[in-house]
């Protein structure tokens, strides 16, 4: 069977319980960034929490949400790889570099995030093999996204990862939804679900 609805799902609240999600990426920050420059797990897993309470701290203090999506993160990402590395003494590599190791350690450690709700799992096979199309708007970036759901073995059953990177927004109620790419479906054959 093939359905006339396309089906955007969420994914943390919907797919991934947001606190497991947090707690296991805490857990594998460490690890990751032994493979990637060495040091212990430990050390690492301490510079990830100070640079990202810092990091928290700072976006407070600005007081208001940048609107630009690719340049907060960008510069999130490099911060945090840039602040890891000080507070362990490494040197700090170029921006490029910074911002490549960023991206791999996201892609290594979502791709072993298991935080998946009860439920959600099945009923992603169950919708997809009953052919619905599906796929993911959040406010994640889209590598990200690609990474949890490869992580739970559902990455094939989604079409496009609506990432807050694909359209330079942040996610703001339904926004991200209506301001997809050309050609994304109109909201006659859309239906957003919470699974």
């Amino acid at each position: 069977m093939t359905s006339a609805l396309i089906v955007f799902v969420d994914l943390g609240g919907v797919i991934i319980d947001k606190d497991q999600q947090t707690t296991q990426w805490k857990g594998l920050v460490g690890e990751c960034f032994v493979k990637l420059l060495g040091g212990t797990q430990e050390a690492w897993t301490l510079a990830h929490r100070l640079v990202t309470t810092r990091l928290e701290k700072c976006e407070e203090a600005y007081g208001q949400a940048p609107t630009d999506f690719l340049s907060f993160y960008r510069s999130y990402q490099l911060h945090w790889v840039t602040g890891m590395c000080e507070l362990l003494g490494i040197l700090i590599p170029a921006e490029s570099e910074c911002l490549g190791l960023a991206y791999r350690a996201i892609a290594s450690i979502t791709r072993c995030i298991q935080a998946g709700l009860p439920g959600a799992v099945e009923a992603i096979r169950i919708l997809h093999q009953q052919g619905y199309p599906l796929h993911l708007a959040s406010g994640s970036c889209s590598l990200e996204l690609a990474g949890y759901l490869d992580g739970l073995d559902v990455r094939h059953c989604f079409g496009r990862l609506y990432g807050a990177d694909l359209i330079n927004t942040f996610k703001d109620g339904p926004e991200p939804l209506t301001a997809t790419e050309a050609g994304a479906p109109g909201p006659e054959n859309a239906a957003q679900t919470s699974l």
